[in-house]
């Protein structure tokens, strides 16, 4: 009896302990992310408005290679697309970390039927299932039209200045034009430069003006006059400097110079910023860059970081703000 007592006691020993275990596996597991589901693609049907999957399933590319895209998964930090003449992706191309739902190759892809799919990684580095698997057509009709890799990108920007609108090879040819048959078009631009050499220039915008509050007429009045102003900045110091860019002439350049260092001046944080008024904040992007690259000669070292430093910061705010 009492041997017989004793094993029981030791079978409910062993048990509580044999439950404590899987107890704290399960909690091991969870902490750890290692019991975890993966997680999935979600594959749903677009809604009105959506890019949905492209190309259409099944169907011919207009491009080759086509562009790739599909609907963005909320759990997504970057994704992964991989395409294959085989069903079973036996010899896929596959791209990894791509920060967008969507890719277009480099290079052409041979004639034929193509199965692709995709996949991403959250922010803790958990991968998905893959997508269902969809297909596409390219033939000889499609036209070709790769996109060139960052590499390739990069190696196409010119060493030199200018880089915008116009390269260093081409100035000898530009500027012949504008001492020959493109010479009274010239002359017209070079009067507006001259009629800007030491005017004042045209104040920062300071009124409050914005299109996030649709009931405030001023606020409205002054969003669309901010633009204007700092447009009418922006082209005065574009105008200035391309004359500089055709002409090499000192005084050109020196007024360039000052409009420019006054446009990199602006506060970002205010009236001009991109949050708050997107269209004042623009030519301050795509204009002030322009503006900079053709008086790239007139600048200083310490001009340019200026430059650099403004252009980088309105940069950031048109990227965070969506």
């Amino acid at each position: 009896m009492i041997e017989g007592g004793l094993a029981f006691i030791r079978l409910v020993l062993n048990m509580k302990s044999l439950f404590s275990a899987s107890v704290w596996g399960v909690v091991l597991l969870s902490v750890s992310g290692l019991g975890a589901a993966q997680p999935r693609v979600e594959n749903r049907m677009p809604e009105v408005g959506e890019i949905g999957y492209l190309p259409r399933d099944g169907e011919p590319a207009a491009f080759n290679p086509p562009s790739l895209a599909w609907l963005h998964e909320k759990a997504a930090q970057t994704y992964t697309v991989e395409w294959s003449a085989r069903a079973d992706f036996s010899q896929a191309v596959t791209i990894t970390n791509l920060p967008f739902n969507c890719y277009t190759h480099c290079a052409p892809l041979a004639p034929g039927e193509y199965y692709w799919r995709y996949r991403f990684v959250t922010g803790r580095g958990e991968v998905s299932s893959w997508s269902q698997t969809r297909r596409f057509i390219v033939d000889a009709s499609a036209i070709v039209f790769p996109m060139p890799s960052r590499d390739e990108r990069r190696a196409r920007v010119p060493a030199g200045h200018p880089r915008l609108f116009v390269r260093p090879e081409e100035l000898p040819r530009l500027r012949a034009a504008a001492g020959g048959a493109e010479r009274p078009e010239f002359e017209r631009l070079r009067a507006q430069a001259d009629r800007l050499l030491g005017q004042p220039l045209v104040p920062e915008p300071t009124e409050r003006g914005t299109a996030t509050v649709k009931t405030n007429l001023t606020l409205l009045q002054n969003w669309w006059a901010n633009r204007v102003q700092t447009l009418r900045a922006c082209e005065e110091a574009e105008t200035v400097a391309f004359v500089y860019l055709i002409t090499g002439e000192a005084k050109y350049g020196e007024e360039a110079r000052r409009r420019i260092l006054d446009l990199a001046g602006w506060n970002p944080d205010g009236e001009t910023n991109f949050r708050w008024n997107c269209e004042a904040a623009k030519p301050l992007l795509h204009r002030l860059s322009r503006a900079y690259d053709w008086a790239w000669a007139a600048l200083t070292e310490s001009d340019r970081a200026r430059v650099q430093s403004a252009v980088k910061r309105r940069i950031q705010d048109a990227w965070e703000s969506g």
